[in-house]
């Protein structure tokens, strides 16, 4: 499943996520989530270990306190997600 936009996807198509955020009542809402799990300061964390969650059509509130802050696609970057990172741990 890609979750590129179509104006980079080779083959041209509409990828599956925007269909269903344009087909009235497929989502909750038009919107998605990813929720990353990080290991640190864990000596028994393997290099690659499983974790997170992705999720479409809506929020999961469990994963996360206090605010979403929604961000646009920066201009210059059509069709890429593209959005800066910062840290809130030192």
């Amino acid at each position: 499943m890609g979750l590129g936009f179509q104006t980079i996807a080779s083959s041209g198509a509409t990828p599956f996520w925007q269909s269903l955020a344009e087909t009235d009542g497929a989502l909750d809402s038009p919107l998605f989530a990813f929720q990353i799990t990080r290991f640190t300061n864990d000596t028994n964390a393997a290099e690659l270990e499983a974790g997170g969650t992705f999720t479409l059509g809506a929020v999961n509130s469990s994963l996360y306190t206090g605010d979403i802050d929604y961000q646009d696609i920066p201009d210059g970057a059509p069709g890429y997600w593209i959005q800066e990172l910062t840290c809130a741990y030192p």
